[in-house]
This record gives C-alpha cells, structure tokens and sequence, in this order.
C-alpha cells in the first residue's frame, strides 16, 4: 500500500516538475542537488523528476549511493533501482555483466563481456563464460529497441556446457537492474529461463 500511496504523489508532483522528455544537464544537476533538500516535497519531486528522465541521470546518481547523507543515499539508490538499464552505453563501453541461466532447479552462474558493437547496426560479439562448467563460449547477437539477443556460436574452451544455445531477453522485463529472459538448445530441446545484471549501468 505505502508504494502505490509513493507512487501516486510522485505522479501527483510531475506536473510541478516542469520538464520535457529530454531534460537538460542543467535540470538533472538541480533535481540531483534537491534530493538532499530539506523540504520533503521537494525532495520527492525531484525523484520523481529523476525517475521519469530515465537513463540521463544514472552517471549523475551513481556517486551518490556513497554520499555522506543518508537521505541522498536512500533516494539516489532507490531511483537507480528503478532505471532501466542504459544498455547502449554497457555495449558502448564493451562492458562485462554477470547472469545465470537456470534449468529446473539446476542454476549455471556466467559472465558475460562484449568485445565488438556496432551502434549503428545493434550488432555484437563477445565471450560468456560458464564459471561452474569451466567453458567458454564466443557470442554474436544483436540489441534492438526490443530485446537483446545473441547465440553461443563457437567453443573458446568447451569444458561442460551446450553450444549453439539461443538466448532472448525482452527489454521490457527488467527489474531492479536485471534483465530477465530464456534460453534454448534447438538440437537437444533444452529450454530454461536467464537473467543478466545491469544494475551497475
């Protein structure tokens, strides 16, 4: 109940935040600066205004899960639990995740780093490992506007797992900085859920 009563006031005090789509540098600046505010409702509508900016105002937050003041650190780390991942920029940055894929009740830990992106195309290539079953697998995938996916196409070092497993993650299922998804095996038909990490991005 608190979180919908939470919910509802932020929506309630956007109209007060007066900012478009694409808020300005400027902006992100004063709402980061107005969390440690010591009017409450200031406070809120600036994570609210944050919030709705989305993936601009993760670099910005980020430091501050480390600030001096407790209220800053709650409200900066609450709002990044609540961003999407910016999955164009991990890509960019060729950056390295950790995920598991799971089969029933059995769960395979991995780390996942990008190698080659093309920003242009969306397309990727990279290496997972699969640190329980001692492989490593090279990948090639894309990142769309709607999902992630890639394949498992060549052994680096072929240790316990499958290859040529397919793997798709909607970017709409994601929560607390995790993108949820499944995989498959089309030769064996093994299928199972996977999640990645992006809390960090």
């Amino acid at each position: 109940m608190t979180v919908s009563i939470r919910l509802l006031a932020w929506m309630l005090l956007l109209p007060l935040v007066g900012f478009s789509d694409d808020p300005s540098p400027e902006s992100l600046k004063q709402w980061v600066q107005e969390l440690g505010a010591n009017d409450f409702h200031t406070r809120e509508a600036a994570e609210a205004a944050l919030i709705r900016a989305g993936s601009a105002s993760a670099s910005l937050l980020k430091p501050l899960v480390h600030s001096n003041d407790p209220e800053i650190r709650l409200r900066a780390s609450r709002i990044l639990q609540n961003l999407p991942p910016d999955l164009e920029g991990f890509f960019a940055d060729k950056g390295t995740t950790k995920g598991e894929a799971r089969e029933g009740n059995t769960i395979w830990p991995c780390v996942l780093i990008v190698t080659e992106y093309d920003p242009e195309t969306g397309a990727f290539s990279g290496t997972i490992e699969w640190t329980s079953l001692n492989a490593l697998h090279k990948i090639e995938g894309t990142l769309t506007d709607e999902a992630l996916s890639f394949s498992e196409t060549e052994f680096i070092r072929r240790g316990n797992a499958l290859k040529d497993v397919d793997y798709h993650f909607p970017r709409d299922a994601v929560g607390g900085g995790i993108l949820k998804g499944t995989w498959r095996n089309p030769a064996s038909g093994r299928n199972g859920e996977a999640e990645l990490s992006f809390a960090e991005f």
